[in-house]
């Protein structure tokens, strides 16, 4: 499947039912999730005073925005595409994801679509989208249906390495785990 073949996406799941679990929301971001045969299917929206192109820019560049992990192999493909390994939360703490992400496509509006490919202790379809606001962008980063792989991961079981996916991601792990992870750098990057 290409990255701009909408079925890839399952958009039709992210649609507002009573199967979806809010798990957290302040003024910046809010996040959300579901399991359906194993498989996640979760949401974090965070509200970003940047610009959409400056948004995608940051994301398909180096990730050493990404706080408190581990970001590494970047390399760039011939068609376009982006590959590299990243430890969310360390090394030492096990979950390695490698991910392979596409060229942007444009959505109506002047917004972005961003599809990633994982591969080792999930498998499946993540994508951003980033939609212009009037104060800057909301970006939305979704798991499509991913499942999990490897020994660490299936220990922890389908939920608890989502609800670990989403807190990593707004950078609320806690304690062994480092705080300030995923999206907390990359918007003090863009907002400073």
């Amino acid at each position: 499947m290409s990255a701009d073949d909408p079925s890839v996406y399952r958009l039709e799941v992210f649609e507002p039912s009573p199967a979806w679990t809010l798990l957290y929301q302040d003024d910046r971001f809010r996040q959300r999730y579901r399991i359906e045969d194993g498989k996640i299917f979760c949401e974090t929206v965070a509200r970003i005073s940047a610009q959409p192109d400056e948004v995608r820019d940051r994301l398909r560049g180096s990730w050493d925005w990404w706080e408190n992990g581990c970001y590494e192999n970047r390399r760039e493909l011939s068609d376009g595409r982006v590959s590299y390994d990243l430890w969310p939360v360390g090394k030492l703490r096990g979950v390695h994801v490698h991910e392979t992400i596409y060229p942007p496509v444009p959505l109506d509006g002047g917004g972005w679509r961003l599809r990633i490919d994982f591969e080792h202790h999930c498998k499946g379809v993540a994508y951003f989208e980033i939609h212009p606001t009037r104060d800057g962008c909301d970006l939305v980063g979704r798991f499509a249906g991913v499942e999990i792989a490897g020994l660490l991961p299936r220990l922890m079981g389908v939920k608890r390495f989502c609800l670990n996916h989403l807190a990593a991601e707004r950078g609320g792990m806690s304690f062994p785990f480092p705080h300030g992870t995923g999206w907390a750098g990359l918007i003090a990057r863009l907002e400073k």
